[in-house]
């Protein structure tokens, strides 16, 4: 075997040694593993290793609320303007306390253009709005309060386009927020609408299966408005992926609401469960 051969073999094993540990940080910021990440940095784990999403180990310990492992990534060096692949900065991750402890100490500044919609904003996170634990409904529930708060505020669209920012999971849950009337009481089709057709473009380019849920939400909201014809191509594309690309992605709804759906897309059919139900493409416009 010759030099170069031995040479390679040695780095690629070396790489696969520090892509593992990598994983590992990431996974201890997640979890708040202090002593963990401690470890693997002295191991010569990266610092500023970015995971599929393109986000580092300092923007998930944010997300998270562990403001003692934030603290330590941030000394020991971590980026903290580094965004992911979606644009979003650590500030757009961060938890409410998090966010807090970031601004108060000047590590990241609030851009001029958002200072107004700093209060709202932190009130979003304050009432933990996005939180999957508190589920959809609770969610809602403090959504519709700080809508009420300041839903009339002409600043109140660009201050929510703040929060939402280009993460998916807050188009989806805001715009069903504003468009189901069971969650909040608020119905606001056109702005659920702009948000979910913003969402759709996001999941899109991130082939995520989730786009299956914009489409779905999206033809709902126009078949709730008697649109039926508007909704006919996010339905059948919904449909379509969920049969051939991202099977089990059809959001729940009601046996009558599916069966009158499938029969209007599919009107000679007889079976109406989604995986029996094919549907020919066609791609819906999202301007």
């Amino acid at each position: 075997m010759t030099r170069i051969s031995l040479f390679f073999l040695f780095f690629t094993f070396f790489s696969y040694l520090h892509a593992d540990k990598n994983y590992d940080l990431t996974t201890a910021a997640r979890w708040g593993k202090l002593e963990k990440i401690q470890e693997l940095l002295q191991q010569g784990a990266d610092i500023n290793y970015t995971d599929f999403y393109g986000r580092t180990p300092v923007i998930i310990a944010a997300s998270q609320g562990h403001i003692e492992v934030m603290q330590y990534l941030i000394h020991k060096g971590a980026d903290t303007k580094r965004k992911d692949k979606n644009g979003n900065s650590i500030l757009d991750f961060a938890s409410h306390k998090a966010r807090q402890y970031l601004i108060s100490k000047g590590i990241v500044k609030i851009p001029n253009s958002e200072k107004r919609c700093h209060s709202v904003v932190m009130e979003f996170y304050r009432m933990n709005v996005h939180s999957v634990k508190s589920g959809y409904s609770s969610q809602a529930k403090v959504f519709a309060e700080v809508y009420q708060k300041y839903g009339s505020k002409k600043y109140f669209a660009t201050c929510l386009r703040i929060y939402i920012n280009r993460d998916m999971d807050k188009h989806y849950s805001v715009g069903m927020f504003l468009f189901k009337k069971g969650y909040g009481g608020l119905q606001q089709f056109r702005i659920a609408e702009v948000i979910l057709k913003r969402g759709l473009i996001l999941a899109e380019r991130a082939e995520d299966p989730i786009q299956v849920s914009f489409l779905h939400m999206i033809g709902q909201l126009f078949w709730e408005e008697q649109q039926k014809k508007k909704a006919e191509p996010f339905l059948r594309r919904a449909y379509q992926l969920a049969e051939e690309k991202f099977p089990g992605t059809i959001p729940a709804m009601t046996k009558e609401k599916r069966q009158a759906i499938l029969q209007y897309l599919n009107p000679k059919k007889t079976k109406t469960t989604p995986k029996e139900t094919k549907v020919s493409p066609k791609k819906p416009s999202v301007q």
